[in-house]
């Protein structure tokens, strides 16, 4: 049953992931096809913060819902959310040149839709874990569910790449770059492509399909019936799918294991190899569980309104998130027109086919085709090695590190390692010599990955009691978005009003998240305390 818990949860994460990254795969063909003209990039700024504020929205909504009505009922309505979408999405217009429906407004609608789909899955997914897992394999399990992102990513580009080649080849199987390059067809190729990208973002749907027939089927975690819901008959009942061989031996002693620090009020240190709740530590006649059950939701409330304790943790998390995801969205370590523009050879050319499609590709006279296919193979070379590789180490490594005392030190080196990548990015920007830029954005994905991005997504579900802890995580994870809007935007006009180099974005932007992160790191070390 708990293999059955993991793997819902893990596929739930790896379609939330698929859907996070796909567009990423897609954008330039979209623009490509609807928008060819645009030259402020204004349209593909607006996708981009409409679908990040779905995200927020869906991360507190469901965080909260999830405390109030519990994690069962709502386990589940996230992903038919991302499914409609989905499917949505793959429909807007008629098709290329078919003038049906507004494609711009119903992307962005249905971008905002899956949006709040994607949101809501990261506290579930988080709860579910959690909840249903023991003390010592915690830990574990949280950081298995991560590690179906970079996957997903990885996942996203393997899928453009086939769709981009297999659909060409099938349609066009004697079309050189000649053929793409040639305006007289672009009407053929156009219609080609819009295919492909159709093709990309409806496969999002297929690990949602997996994972939710088996999540409305999953019980309510012991965790909340007895913290939340002080329903120990239905505690032990759920508890029973976990350790059978146990339900038959109450015991009256380890009934009155509990204790008044950490995340798990029921659980002492005893109790890692014992399970979640297991039945045999409860004894349903025993009343004086249920008065010191009362008692510690007073000493919750109490830590709530002195300001500090959780407030004070919930303040250091959600600011850590906020300045992580400045940096990984500001930099676009999630995006292929970053490492499009760190293999840039050349300068570019803005009076020469600068349109919005093609400002961020290695050389602005790629044709379409040749810039979607080179997108997807610097991302396949890259996110492998770097993204996929430090989250397994994570992962290896997660019950023998103190994760509070990571993410600090982890910030610390992203400073420096931010601050070096920015020197020599301004040094060999659009030369043959960007190699070394090159590994250190490879080693900057690898160490978000060991680092802040594993350790911001656990955190949560440990640090806080059961019946905030919904509503927490999802306060923390929408602060995470609302940086990366924040930095979208800024970036957006500082490159609009900056027509002289295309330096900004990347290198002086490295160079100015250096003292960032260390103001992360500062935080992290006075408001978040180590879980271990």
């Amino acid at each position: 049953f708990k293999k059955t818990v993991y793997f819902v949860a893990m596929s739930g994460f790896l379609a939330d992931s698929y859907a996070i990254f796909s567009p990423n795969v897609v954008s330039p063909a979209l623009a490509y096809i609807y928008w060819s003209t645009d030259t402020t990039g204004t349209k593909g700024l607006v996708i981009n913060v409409i679908t990040l504020a779905g995200s927020c929205i869906g991360m507190v909504l469901f965080g909260w819902l999830a405390d109030v009505f519990g994690r069962k009922r709502l386990y589940g309505v996230e992903l038919v959310i991302g499914i409609i979408a989905t499917l949505g999405l793959t429909q807007v217009s008629a098709g290329y040149n078919q003038q049906s429906m507004s494609p711009f407004a119903w992307i962005v609608w249905w971008r905002f839709v899956l949006g709040i789909g994607i949101g809501a899955e990261y506290p579930l997914s988080a709860l579910i874990a959690a909840e249903w897992s023991a003390t010592g394999t915690r830990g574990t399990m949280l950081a298995a569910v991560f590690l179906l992102q970079p996957i997903g990513q990885f996942l996203a580009y393997i899928v453009g790449y086939v769709a981009l080649v297999g659909i060409t080849r099938d349609r066009l199987p004697n079309w050189t770059s000649a053929d793409w390059d040639d305006p007289a067809n672009r009407d053929i190729g156009a219609a080609t492509i819009d295919s492909v990208w159709r093709c990309v973002i409806g496969v999002g749907a297929f690990p949602a399909l997996i994972a939710i027939a088996l999540r409305f089927t999953i019980p309510e975690t012991p965790r909340y019936l007895l913290d939340v819901r002080e329903d120990l008959p239905a505690a032990a009942q759920a508890t029973r799918r976990v350790h059978p061989d146990k339900a038959n031996t109450p015991s009256r002693q380890n009934s009155d294991k509990i204790t008044k620090g950490g995340s798990e009020p029921y659980l002492t240190s005893n109790d890692k190899e014992a399970g979640v709740v297991q039945s045999s530590s409860i004894n349903i006649e025993n009343k004086g569980l249920t008065q010191r059950h009362s008692v510690r939701s007073a000493e919750i409330k109490e830590e709530f309104g002195r300001g500090q304790g959780f407030r004070r943790i919930l303040a250091g998390i959600s600011i850590c998130w906020f300045i992580m995801d400045i940096s990984f969205y500001g930099l676009g370590l999630d995006t292929p027109r970053t490492l499009a523009k760190i293999f840039g050879t050349q300068p570019s050319d803005a009076t020469k086919n600068g349109f919005d499609w093609n400002s961020g590709f290695a050389s602005q006279d790629e044709n379409i085709y040749d810039a979607l296919l080179g997108d997807a193979t610097r991302a396949l070379y890259t996110i492998p090695i770097s993204g996929i590789f430090g989250s397994v180490v994570f992962l290896l490594l997660v019950n023998y590190i103190p994760r509070a005392t990571v993410l600090r030190w982890m910030f610390v080196l992203f400073a420096i390692l931010f601050a070096i990548a920015g020197s020599s990015l301004t040094a060999v920007y659009e030369t043959t010599n960007h190699s070394l830029t090159v590994a250190f954005y490879a080693l900057a994905l690898c160490i978000l990955n060991f680092g802040p991005n594993t350790i911001l997504f656990m955190l949560p579900a440990e640090l806080f009691p059961t019946r905030y802890r919904g509503t927490c995580y999802g306060i923390a994870a929408a602060s995470g978005k609302a940086g990366a809007i924040l930095i979208q935007i800024i970036s957006h006009f500082a490159k609009a009003t900056d027509s002289s180099s295309g330096k900004w974005p990347l290198a002086i932007m490295l160079m100015c998240f250096s003292p960032l992160m260390l103001i992360g790191a500062f935080f992290a070390w006075v408001w978040i305390p180590d879980v271990q």
